[in-house]
């Protein structure tokens, strides 16, 4: 059946990757910005799972508080929403992070992810993109392995 084997396809991808994460230097701080907290402690609990709680993650519902706060805590890895309110659009939001110094690499989640957004997300220069509908432990798998080969030079696993 082709469920079955989808299926298997995905259990088997998830093991690969999980195996991988588990091997890769352990991450300090992660930082995720998103103005509704339902979100951001979703992506937090998946973090944490993946990752074993060797890391510290960090939710901010405001990007000023984000800004204050990392400043002093530097984030390894930063989830931004692509929309927070007052500022506008992610955009705004990577300048306002630029402008204090905070060069961590981005993931953008966003809850609008048609196929032009994706395409003017990704040329903001960020880790990765994600629509908050497809968040979940393989795509944030996805992600953190990306994140680690980038570090280390080797090739996204993507």
């Amino acid at each position: 059946m082709a469920f079955e084997r989808n299926g298997a396809d995905i259990v088997s991808r998830r093991s690969e990757l999980l195996k991988a994460i588990a091997e890769a230097p352990p991450l300090g701080v992660i930082a995720i910005i998103d103005d509704q907290s339902r979100e951001a402690d979703h992506i937090a609990a998946l973090l944490r799972l993946l990752l074993g709680g060797n890391q510290v993650v960090i939710c901010f519902t405001a990007l000023a508080t984000a800004v204050h706060d990392l400043r002093y805590n530097r984030p390894d890895l930063i989830f931004l929403d692509d929309h927070l309110p007052p500022f506008g659009r992610a955009k705004t939001s990577l300048d306002t992070l630029h402008r204090f110094a905070l060069t961590a690499p981005v993931v953008i989640v966003s809850g609008v992810m048609t196929a032009r957004r994706k395409a003017e997300l990704e040329k903001l220069g960020a880790l990765a993109t994600l629509d908050k509908d497809d968040i979940n432990g393989l795509s944030l798998a996805e992600v953190l392995l990306r994140f680690m080969n980038s570090k280390t030079g080797g090739a996204p696993a993507l």
